[in-house]
């Protein structure tokens, strides 16, 4: 179980995409590149009060540590765990950036008024979208999670990528 974020380390990015091409073999066009978070569009509807309060603790935990947003690093808790949370993720869909994971950062980043962020992106994914891309407009904020179909427009279960689960799972961190 995670406790309280003790520290915070950078963690290098080329580790990060090799990983990631070698745990998603279908992607052969994945890059680590800075972006305009204005770019950026969303694929949920909602973000979460309870997420929120933990993307906001990482951001001025980066700012802390002097890690640039979006930059990959581990957290490391007063109980000893560590944890690697890696750069948001996002595709090139029907010429648009859709983020696919870390909407609850992105949307901390936008909020505080970051312009800037490093971003995982994928450019030749075949999967399917789990929804239409969104706008930030669109995008509300709930206290409660809502079921997954709720989260997306038009939702596709066929379209969960499984970004987060994977990246965050032991499993892909075994080199």
């Amino acid at each position: 179980m995670r406790m309280n974020v003790k520290h915070l380390y950078p963690y290098d990015y080329k580790t990060v995409i090799s990983l990631f091409k070698k745990n998603f073999p279908l992607f052969s066009q994945v890059f680590y590149k800075e972006f305009n978070v204005c770019e950026i569009y969303p694929s949920c509807l909602h973000v979460y009060s309870e997420r929120l309060l933990h993307a906001k603790r990482s951001f001025f935990l980066c700012r802390k540590y002097s890690i640039k947003p979006g930059e990959p690093y581990i957290e490391i808790y007063d109980n000893g765990a560590k944890h690697i949370v890696v750069s948001p993720i996002i595709e090139y869909r029907e010429g648009k950036l859709l983020l696919c994971d870390g909407m609850h950062r992105l949307f901390t980043m936008r909020k505080a008024g970051i312009q800037k962020v490093y971003c995982i992106i994928v450019y030749d994914s075949p999967l399917p979208l789990a929804g239409k891309i969104n706008s930030w407009d669109n995008v509300s904020l709930e206290d409660r999670q809502l079921p997954v179909k709720e989260n997306f427009i038009d939702y596709n279960p066929n379209g969960l990528t499984g970004y987060s689960k994977f990246c965050n799972s032991g499993l892909f961190w075994r080199r």
